[in-house]
């Protein structure tokens, strides 16, 4: 049986390959979210679902 993935909402913390940790903003739908680092709110980017899984895994 598969494994259900967790859901990505704005509770969902990960951190980077440089260390930083980010924080979802928005749910943009079809997979992608606006993220913001969590020290500086100013700086946001765009992740996919797919991205912020492997980041969590340590990948």
């Amino acid at each position: 049986m598969a494994q259900q993935s967790a859901t990505i909402d704005s509770k969902t913390r990960w951190q980077d390959k440089k260390g930083r940790t980010w924080r979802v903003i928005e749910n943009l739908h079809f997979g992608r979210y606006l993220c913001a680092l969590e020290d500086r709110p100013a700086l946001s980017g765009y992740w996919t679902s797919k991205d912020i899984r492997a980041a969590m895994a340590g990948g």
